[in-house]
């Protein structure tokens, strides 16, 4: 298909997209639009579409329930969804 991008990000899922379309874009918006310098961004992510915007933050993290190719791309992983992997990283980064 031309124009798009297609993935599996499991068995049963199909994600289409418009061929432009970067999750990268949207973070390097919100931090414009805030006053944020992308290299203070965190990022969460779990399916390839995230991998850009992970790759783009200044901490990108794929969450252990990620496919090992989103893991194998990003600097980081936080634990799972199950074990409230993103409230973990926080209360790390932030001493919470």
């Amino acid at each position: 298909m031309p124009g798009f991008v297609y993935g599996a990000s499991k068995p049963e899922y199909l994600e289409i997209m418009e061929g432009t379309v970067k999750k990268s874009a949207g973070l390097c918006w919100l931090c414009s639009h805030f006053g944020i310098p992308v290299e203070e961004s965190i990022a969460f992510g779990d399916g390839l579409n995230d991998v850009d915007m992970l790759q783009a933050a200044g901490r990108g993290y794929a969450m252990a329930n990620a496919p090992a190719e989103v893991r194998e791309r990003v600097a980081h992983t936080a634990p799972d969804n199950d074990h409230e992997g993103i409230l973990a990283v926080l209360q790390e980064l932030f001493d919470l």
